[in-house]
């Protein structure tokens, strides 16, 4: 689930933009692919509260 953070901020900032014309909205891009990600995100964390309890209550910290 963590990967997904790294794509959401793919989606805004592209590194063939110089940094000097990069304006200041928070709108992604590229709406279709920031789309994809957002549905992935909600299919993840329902997979997630689906199944938290096949896991066990406590887990010790590695």
């Amino acid at each position: 689930m963590f990967y997904l953070i790294n794509e959401i901020g793919e989606q805004k900032l592209s590194s063939a933009v110089p940094m000097n014309q990069r304006d200041s909205s928070l709108d992604p891009v590229d709406w279709s692919s920031a789309r994809f990600v957002a549905h992935q995100m909600l299919n993840s964390s329902m997979h997630y509260i689906q199944h938290v309890r096949d896991r066990p209550v406590w887990q010790s910290m590695p």
